[in-house]
């Protein structure tokens, strides 16, 4: 069991890692995006012109943020990835940004 911990604590402190390197990627992804439908591989490819990033990343980042309600979106297609933002906390836009 004492085994498993070292593992457990690397995984979280790797993913503490990640979402300090591309959370401000992904929410500005999400912010070029409110209300357009895009799929996880544009997510990634915008990511992936910032930083290095293990594929997968980007979109585990997306989730953490719907998790912590730092945005909300709707999934179009599980098959296709397909996802569309409606809601960015604190994301002021002419328009509305709830959809």
């Amino acid at each position: 069991m004492t085994q498993q911990m070292p593992s457990l604590q690397s995984h979280y402190a790797n993913m503490k890692r990640v979402d300090r390197n591309i959370r401000h990627i992904v929410l500005d992804f999400c912010s070029r995006n409110v209300g357009r439908p895009f799929s996880l591989i544009e997510l990634e490819i915008f990511v992936m012109n910032e930083r290095k990033i293990t594929p997968g990343s980007p979109g585990r980042i997306l989730r953490l943020l719907k998790q912590e309600r730092v945005i909300n979106y709707q999934q179009l297609s599980r098959h296709k990835s397909k996802y569309q933002i409606t809601y960015i906390r604190g994301f002021s836009h002419q328009t509305a940004i709830v959809f």
